[in-house]
């Protein structure tokens, strides 16, 4: 208990401290990049900037981490031999499959933390970014739709459940209208609603209106239906609020929510399938690179053959990204199924760890 105690804190803040290390220096190179380059183009202040980039670094965290479990599992796990701990734990009983119980522990830990930190911190924090680069930075205007997608114009009130900016599709607009006494007039409920530019009018399906007759004696409604019509809305679809963040940035709950809206909507859902499965494959990839740097906590001094292991899992840690570009061309050119596809690469860096684990634990059972 106190050797894997002693392991755990060992890891994390080796990993702390590589964590902080990468998240640094991409910021460092972005500010030196955009420096040259972007910030003079735009109206860019200091307190923006200060944002911006605080705003970034929940998501370069997550990029970072894989990589950062690797290097710093490695580096523990070879400060063990190196410094006889791990020839001090084998006299007292241990075995070597003691070590893997702390770091599956630890594995699991990042696992959760990144998980939450890609499904409730980063969607929100991208959203900012996104906000200070359109609107502070480039001066566009910002959606006069709000987030619970409402909208009025006169004696009229819009509202949508949802907006494929793709395509320019509402889908269940609802648009309703009050007389000059603010009583209600009429509410019509619209199936979908497609933009025609050329025209810069809506093109309506399935609508379903309600017309409420106020008398003096006598209040009834009039129901009607019409299968399509043309209507000009108060609505610029160069105004609304559309999605600007990248697919990586958003939740599997908002992925889910795309996929589950645009089934019919004949829009390309393939890169939106990927990215789901890849979020997904990418949490684990932590969890198996924790086990990466396991052969260095028995080596003896002997720093060729250290120098040669520590090249050969860093180089396995960076081809799971180089096979992923490569499975992720041939999922898009449909000669390959999404699952399999996403998560192969996964499977082939994991068989080789598992190889090199079994291989490390049968020579010092």
């Amino acid at each position: 208990m106190i050797f894997s105690r002693y392991l755990m804190q060992s890891f994390f803040f080796l990993f702390t401290i590589t964590l902080i290390f990468c998240t640094f220096l991409f910021l460092l190179l972005d500010f030196v990049d955009k420096s040259r380059h972007y910030f003079p183009t735009v109206t860019a202040d200091a307190t923006s900037i200060f944002w911006f980039y605080i705003y970034q670094i929940p998501y370069i965290i997550l990029q970072c981490a894989p990589l950062a479990v690797l290097f710093s599992s490695s580096i523990c796990l070879y400060n063990l031999s190196t410094s006889n701990e791990m020839t001090a734990m084998l006299s007292f009983g241990y075995s070597a499959k003691s070590l893997l119980r702390p770091l599956f522990v630890c594995g699991l830990i990042l696992v959760v933390f990144l998980s939450l930190l890609s499904e409730f911190i980063i969607p929100r924090t991208s959203e900012e970014v996104e906000y200070i680069r359109k609107v502070h930075f480039e001066g566009k205007k910002s959606s006069y739709i709000n987030k619970t997608n409402w909208s009025h114009n006169n004696s009229s009130f819009y509202s949508y459940a949802h907006y494929i900016p793709n395509t320019k599709i509402f889908l269940d607009l609802k648009i309703i209208t009050l007389n000059k006494n603010f009583r209600l007039e009429k509410v019509e409920k619209i199936a979908r609603a497609s933009y025609e530019e050329n025209k810069n009018i809506w093109i309506l399906q399935d609508i379903h209106t309600e017309i409420f007759h106020h008398e003096e004696k006598k209040f009834h409604i009039e129901k009607k239906f019409s299968p399509k019509k043309q209507l000009t809305l108060p609505i610029s679809p160069d105004l609304l609020n559309i999605e600007r963040r990248h697919l990586q940035e958003l939740s599997l709950e908002e992925l889910d929510g795309i996929l589950e809206r645009n089934k019919e909507s004949g829009m390309d859902l393939l890169e939106i399938k990927i990215a789901w499965h890849t979020r997904l494959s990418e949490l684990a990839l932590s969890l198996v690179f924790i086990f990466g740097g396991f052969p260095l906590a028995f080596l003896r001094e002997r720093r060729k053959e250290s120098v040669f292991i520590f090249i050969k899992i860093l180089g396995l840690g960076f081809s799971y990204w180089l096979l992923f570009s490569l499975f992720r061309a041939i999922i898009l050119t449909g000669s390959l199924p999404i699952v399999i596809g996403s998560w192969t690469p996964l499977g082939i860096i994991s068989s080789c760890f598992i190889f090199q684990l079994q291989k490390t634990l049968k020579a010092h059972s």
